[in-house]
């Protein structure tokens, strides 16, 4: 059901597995897990952070360590998604520790480990770690024979490659995870792998195909009732719409988002950034300080976020230039750049003038911070 994208149905039929289970062994954590992936698609956080308390304090039985860390590594990527980042890293660390100890746990755990290293280095900016994290759980589910998992994990490696500045492998990656879902079925794959494709088109400006991949993507997770994703996609829709100059509809899809993804304020910060530049483009900045400076006490108080953290700055040094607040935009240009340097530390030298130069948000930080420091190094 949940590969499929019936989330209502998925969550309905996890639950009633879960109270007639006996708590703590293996078939309940497993339901456990999966009502907390119906629960988080369907934006119901509150209800997630609850199963995710009870699946870490309940006691475990025999035999279920390998799904106890499975579990515990979902309710950790809710947490994160609902921006409580604090106690999703220490859920990772509590699993990384059994999977150390114990070596009698499955491939499928150590290849959610894995996974969930990729989710916490996407979540604080590491692009990095977000690559190898997502890699090695591909590898782990294939050396498992869990070719669902494994076909969404090609999708997680696949946007790792796009923010890395790797279109092509991308979308080659990607192309594959696409044909791989719709063969077997995997509607709410085939709907990921669609919207990353789109990001693909954009960095080759090909806006058409980035439009009519994006607004399908959108109507399929609207169907799946995947708010989140539904939401997050109309970002991407935004900037889209603002790239070919249809600002009214720009503005439509950000509002939508940023008012849609409320319970999980990360993304959230992502809707507000496109939301400043598309009214900093239709002349009213006054408006658009409001939504960006929203959108950095977000990113502040979380110290990063999963994805738009260069949006957030970028938008921030447009609208204070916009509103001739030239020490603003300079403070801003500065921290944006800053943050930039240390992402790309992490990267190889032979990768980091792609990450620098191809990433379009990266390449406008450094055209913002040649502009308002220009004795920056950058």
């Amino acid at each position: 059901l949940r590969w499929q994208g019936r989330f209502d149905e998925s969550r309905e039929q996890a639950a009633l597995a879960a109270e007639r289970l006996r708590q703590g062994s293996p078939s309940w954590y497993r339901a456990v897990a999966e009502w907390l992936t119906a629960t988080s698609r369907l934006g119901e956080y509150e209800q997630a952070r609850r199963w995710a308390r009870a699946a870490r304090e309940a006691q475990q039985q025999d035999g279920a360590s390998s799904a106890r860390v499975g579990c515990l590594c979902q309710a950790a990527r809710v947490l994160f998604h609902g921006g409580a980042y604090e106690s999703a890293a220490e859920l990772l660390a509590e699993s990384q520790r059994v999977v150390l100890a114990d070596e009698r746990l499955d491939a499928l755990a150590v290849a959610e480990v894995h996974r969930l290293r990729g989710a916490q280095a996407r979540h604080v900016g590491d692009v990095v770690g977000d690559f190898d994290g997502y890699s090695a759980a591909l590898e782990a589910y294939q050396r498992a024979g869990d070719e669902n998992n494994a076909c969404n994990a090609r999708v997680s490696v696949g946007f790792a490659l796009i923010e890395l500045g790797d279109y092509a492998r991308a979308g080659e990656l990607l192309h594959d995870a696409l044909k791989r879902a719709e063969r077997m079925g995997l509607s709410t794959i085939a709907t990921r792998a669609r919207q990353n494709l789109a990001l693909v088109y954009a960095a080759r400006e090909d806006l058409d195909a980035a439009r009519q991949a994006l607004e399908q993507a959108i109507d399929e997770s609207v169907e799946q009732q995947n708010v989140r994703f539904a939401n997050w996609t109309r970002i991407y829709l935004a900037r889209v719409e603002l790239a070919a100059g249809n600002l009214e509809r720009a503005e439509q899809q950000a509002r939508q988002a940023a008012d849609e993804l409320r319970v999980t304020p990360p993304a959230r910060a992502g809707a507000l950034a496109a939301l400043a530049q598309v009214l900093v483009a239709n002349g009213r900045a006054d408006e658009a300080l409001e939504a960006a400076l929203e959108a950095r006490e977000i990113l502040e108080r979380f110290g990063g976020i999963e994805e738009f953290e260069a949006l957030v700055w970028i938008a921030l040094v447009e609208t204070h230039a916009a509103l001739d607040d030239q020490q603003a935009a300079r403070a801003s240009a500065e921290r944006a750049l800053q943050r930039l340097h240390e992402q790309a530390e992490r990267i190889g030298e032979a990768e980091r003038p792609r990450f620098l130069g191809a990433v379009a948000d990266n390449a406008r930080i450094i055209e913002l911070a040649d502009s308002y420091l220009p004795e920056s190094s950058s």
